[in-house]
């Protein structure tokens, strides 16, 4: 059954590879000079290195220590049709790097990241959650109809404003209970693979220990809507939802709020997860990001208004960690 099985791989990626035979890429390096899954040594990644990798697989040839080291590109030690099929899917452009090299194509690495995230959303393990906030008022600029609010009472209230909302550094840290409701909610969601190209960069790194580092980071947002990839995978508000808790915080019984305009950006957003491939277990993820804010509310008393312009810097940086599945 196993010589079988053997055949019949050997037959599906034959043709495979015959239908890619014209196609060849530049070798993939690593920090120790091996050119990985360039078999031949040609100086390039083709169909022909992947026949040869097949060709070893299924004991029709032998390879030299070197030939094996640049023909084990899945990095567990061995050489058979996976990496028979890594080379032929580098080849193609379908990854852009060998496991052995150290580094995790961005797909495979997102794929192994959903399917941790769909486990823990099934498992829901027990974990440490910490969050940690700042708030800094920058710039606020008051004005008034009111003969009553001089320009000396309107810049006292200015410097109130600030310091009123300006907050230190607050950290919340929470032990998430396992088979809790919290346990899911709180974590981020699934990243959409077919959106890889909109994200600034998704790096992925083999440690020792075999765990996968996976490091993305965003592009900058403003006003980010419900299908925001940082709104989608970090569960973080959209731009409406903001506006919408701004008016809530701004409103008062027997008062007219107007919001006349509010700009609200997501900046430097960094997410942080490590990984164990195999037992698809995360074992620690953080992510960090700015939210800077602009917003123009005029609040109405009878016939006084007062314009209260602000700028606002949030930070935060969530983490989740000593997980128990």
């Amino acid at each position: 059954m196993k010589n079988f099985s053997k055949k019949a791989i050997s037959g599906i990626l034959s043709l495979v590879i015959a239908a890619s035979a014209a196609v060849s890429l530049p070798i993939s390096g690593s920090a120790k000079g091996i050119a990985h899954g360039d078999v031949n040594g040609d100086s390039f990644v083709n169909s022909s290195d992947a026949l040869a990798v097949l060709s070893y697989s299924v004991g029709k040839r032998e390879f030299t220590s070197e030939e094996f080291q640049r023909a084990e590109v899945t990095a567990d030690g061995q050489v058979n049709s996976s990496d028979a099929l890594d080379i032929l899917r580098y080849s193609v452009g379908l990854i852009k790097k060998f496991r052995a090299s150290g580094q995790v194509d961005e797909n495979d690495a997102i794929a192994i990241y959903n399917k941790a995230i769909e486990k823990l959303q099934s498992s829901r393990p027990s974990y440490t959650f910490r969050q940690t906030t700042s708030t800094d008022v920058s710039d606020v600029k008051i004005s008034s109809n009111s003969v009553f609010l001089t320009d000396e009472k309107l810049r006292e209230m200015e410097e109130t404003v600030k310091e009123e909302n300006k907050a230190d550094p607050r950290t919340y840290t929470r032990i998430i209970k396992q088979n809790s409701e919290s346990s899911a909610q709180l974590m981020p969601g699934t990243i959409d693979a077919s959106r890889l190209s909109e994200f600034a960069s998704v790096e992925c790194s083999i440690k020792e220990s075999g765990k996968y580092s996976l490091t993305i980071r965003f592009k900058n947002e403003t006003n980010p809507d419900k299908n925001s990839l940082i709104v989608k995978t970090l569960g973080l508000p959209s731009y409406e939802d903001a506006k919408k808790t701004l008016e809530e915080e701004s409103s008062m019984d027997g008062v007219k709020i107007n919001i006349d305009s509010f700009n609200f950006n997501y900046e430097d957003c960094v997410f942080f997860c490590d990984i164990n491939p195999k037992t698809l277990e995360i074992t620690h993820t953080y992510w960090t990001l700015k939210n800077p804010s602009v917003s123009k509310v005029t609040t109405i008393i009878g016939l006084t208004k007062i314009t209260v312009e602000m700028t606002t810097n949030d930070e935060t940086t969530t983490s989740y960690w000593d997980f128990g599945y």
